[in-house]
């Protein structure tokens, strides 16, 4: 399981200031809850935000990164978004 979510919105992308469980490639979500997170959110052409989103997609965790950003451009944002509570393989 994935502890980082981001969410993709128009020009900016989103990640959680905490751990939220995400479901990975091939697994499904069983159950979820809804939950309110607080969100860091950069223009999705900032370097940081590329260089975060890179991290994310290679699986590397995003906490320290973005406790320790203090990126001028960025936003904080508090969203209600279903958490999964537990994911099951697709096979």
């Amino acid at each position: 399981m994935k502890l980082e979510r981001t969410s993709d919105l128009v020009d900016e992308v989103c990640f959680s200031r905490s751990p939220i469980t995400v479901c990975r490639r091939h697994c499904v979500t069983e159950s979820t809850t809804r939950r309110t997170v607080s969100l860091v959110c950069l223009p999705r052409h900032d370097p940081v935000a590329r260089q975060l989103l890179a991290k994310y997609h290679s699986g590397q965790t995003l906490l320290t990164d973005l406790m320790m950003s203090s990126v001028q451009s960025s936003r904080l944002v508090t969203k209600e978004v279903e958490v999964a509570d537990q994911c099951v393989s697709e096979y």
